[in-house]
């Protein structure tokens, strides 16, 4: 089946950068590999094409791209891959912050890219943006499948593990199944691919 040549670039793009950003021989790098090594087939379209949504924080989505425009060129070469599909992306908030701080609401948003609701379908591996405003602290959470982010526009990310540690343009936060995490951000804003197995979940 064919990917959608926007698609195809952005998960190229995307693996060549987090393979190249990982340790060599950890967790990472293994969790890469499986990530990436499933991404080289293509899932299905979607049954029906998602409606594409701006994110409430639009401005905040500009500056981080303009941020990721100077970072390193794994970064710029992700960024300008990610705003080529924007246009067909949903972005909205993350679920189940309907009744939390409306302040929250509108400082963040999230789009998936692969996935059960994605551009593209498949049922094992879950590709997805976050973006965070500035001066806005993420929830902490935490979920049963296994993560990596690839930071297109710097913040700072916690694991319960290792406290809050500062994450540059290019750089990458591993979160183990189940591990509670989160990201905040100070004067500009947080930009992130994040890359999910679900394959058993």
């Amino acid at each position: 089946m064919l990917r959608a040549a926007d698609l195809d670039y952005f998960i190229l793009a995307l693996g060549r950068a987090v393979r190249a950003a990982v340790p060599p021989g950890g967790p990472e790098a293994a969790f890469a590999a499986r990530i990436f090594d499933a991404l080289e087939t293509p899932g299905r379209p979607p049954a029906a094409a998602p409606h594409p949504r701006r994110p409430l924080p639009a401005g905040a989505l500009e500056d981080a791209f303009a941020l990721a425009a100077r970072g390193p060129e794994p970064v710029q070469q992700v960024a300008g891959a990610l705003r080529a599909m924007d246009p067909r992306l949903a972005w909205g908030p993350r679920p189940g912050s309907e009744d939390g701080d409306p302040a929250f609401r509108e400082a963040h948003a999230n789009a998936v890219v692969a996935g059960a609701d994605g551009l593209e379908r498949r049922g094992d591996v879950r590709v997805g943006v976050s973006l965070v405003a500035p001066r806005t602290d993420y929830v902490q959470h935490r979920h049963p499948p296994e993560e990596l982010y690839f930071v297109l526009a710097p913040g700072d990310w916690w694991r319960e593990d290792l406290g809050w540690r500062a994450r540059p343009a290019g750089s990458i936060q591993h979160n183990p199944p189940n591990a509670w995490h989160n990201m905040r951000t100070g004067e500009t804003p947080l930009l992130a691919v994040w890359c999910l197995w679900t394959a058993d979940a």
